[in-house]
C-alpha cells in the first residue's frame, strides 16, 4: 500500500523554491520575511528544526508550509525530495519543537518512517486534520483525545494493536482511517463520535464491533474487508444512514434478513466469505446499486440472485469467481 506514497512524492518536489530564511537569531514572536509574506519567526524556526533534524537542509519552509497571516496553518511533510538525491526522503523523527506550531489546522506526516510522536504534538489543539498513515507507529497515546477539533484522522498502515479510550473525546470527527494495523477491536467510547461519517478498518484482525456504535447515526461508510469476522456485526443493522458496506474476505457464515433494515444502502460487498444463502429481504434495499457475493458457499448463485432480484432492478452485480483484486482496485471501488 506504500505505492500511494511514491505516487504523491513528485508533487512536493515541484513545490516552492523560496530561499531559506535565516531566522535562528530572531525571537519567536518577531516577524520575518518569507517570500512575499511576513510570518512569525517561531513558526519558521520550528519547521526548520523538523527539516534539519531529518537531514533535509535544502528544503525550504515555504515548500512544505502554508501561512495565513503570520501563522503556519498547514504543514505537509510527505514524500520530500532532496535536490541532491532526487529521491523521497523519509522522516524518522519529529522534534518537540513541533509543539510551537499551535496555529496549525492541517498536519500531514504520512508516508514516513516515524516510530513515535513527541508529547508536544498533542498540544496542537486547533488541528482539524491529522494524517499519520504509512509510518511505524506502535502506540497511539491517550493524549490524542486532546485534539478535540479534529474532523479527519488517518492512522492507516501502522502497527497499532489498540485504539485508546480517549478517542471518544474527538466528538467533531467525521472520518477515521485505521486500516492495515493489527487491531482486534475498538473501545466502547467510539460510540461518542456521533458526527462520524466514514470509518475504514480494512486489513486488521477485527472480530466484532462494540454495541455503542448504535449511536453513530451519521455513519455512511464502513469498510471491514479482510478481517476475522465470523458474522456481520449486529450493530451495523442499526445504522440506517449506511450507504456503503464492505465486508469481503472475512469468515462470515450468513447474510441475515436484518440487512433489509438499511434502506439507504447503495454498495454491499460480500465476496470471499462463507455465506450459503441470500435472504429475500435483500430486495428491500431499493437503492442498492452495487452488490458482490462471488466466492462464497451458495450452490447456485445465479439462480439465487434471480429469485431475489427477478429483473435485477439495475443492480450491478459480481457473482462469478474472479481474480483477487489488488489493493489499488479496492481503493478505487470505495467512495
Amino acid at each position: 500500500m506504500r505505492w500511494i506514497c511514491w505516487l504523491l512524492s513528485p508533487l512536493l518536489f515541484l513545490g516552492s523554491s523560496c530561499k531559506r530564511a535565516d531566522t535562528d537569531s530572531e525571537s519567536p514572536n518577531q516577524l520575518v520575511r518569507l517570500g512575499d509574506q511576513e510570518v512569525r519567526a517561531g513558526d519558521v524556526q520550528a519547521i526548520r528544526k523538523i527539516l534539519d533534524e531529518n537531514g533535509l537542509f535544502d528544503i525550504s519552509v515555504g515548500r512544505v508550509a502554508t501561512f495565513e497571516g503570520e501563522r503556519a496553518t498547514e504543514l505537509t511533510l510527505i514524500g520530500l525530495k532532496s535536490s541532491e538525491k532526487n529521491i523521497p526522503e523519509s522522516l524518522r523523527s519529529i522534534p518537540r519543537e513541533i509543539g510551537a506550531l499551535d496555529g496549525l489546522r492541517k498536519l500531514d506526516l504520512s508516508c514516513n518512517e516515524i516510530p513515535e510522536l513527541p508529547d508536544t504534538l498533542w498540544d496542537l489543539t486547533g488541528l482539524r486534520s491529522l494524517k499519520l498513515g504509512y509510518n511505524q507507529l506502535k502506540v497511539l497515546p491517550e493524549e490524542v483525545g486532546q485534539l478535540r477539533e479534529l474532523e479527519n484522522l488517518s492512522l492507516a498502515t501502522n502497527h497499532l494493536t489498540r485504539v485508546p479510550a480517549s478517542i471518544g473525546s474527538l466528538t467533531q470527527l467525521e472520518n477515521l482511517e485505521l486500516e492495515a494495523n493489527a487491531l482486534v477491536g475498538l473501545p466502547e467510547e467510539i460510540g461518542n463520535l456521533t458526527r462520524l461519517k466514514s470509518i475504514r478498518l480494512r486489513d486488521n484482525a477485527m472480530t466484532g464491533l462494540p454495541a455503542t456504535m448504535t449511536s453513530l447515526t451519521n455513519l455512511e461508510s464502513v469498510n471491514l474487508m479482510s478481517n476475522n469476522l465470523a458474522e456481520i456485526p449486529p450493530v451495523l443493522f442499526e445504522l440506517s444512514q449506511l450507504r456503503t458496506l464492505y465486508l469481503s474476505r472475512n469468515q462470515i457464515a450468513s447474510l441475515p434478513a436484518e440487512i433489509g433494515r438499511l434502506p439507504l444502502l447503495e454498495s454491499l460487498v460480500l465476496d470471499h466469505n462463507r455465506i450459503e444463502s441470500v435472504p429475500e429481504d435483500l430486495r428491500l434495499l431499493s437503492r442498492l446499486d452495487y452488490f458482490t457475493i462471488q466466492e462464497n458457499r451458495i450452490p447456485d448463485v445465479k439462480k439465487t440472485i434471480k429469485q431475489v432480484f427477478p429483473s435485477h432492478r439495475g443492480v450491478r452485480m459480481t457473482i462469478e469467481p474472479q481474480a483477487t483484486p489488488s489493493k489499488a482496485s479496492e481503493d478505487d471501488g470505495e467512495a
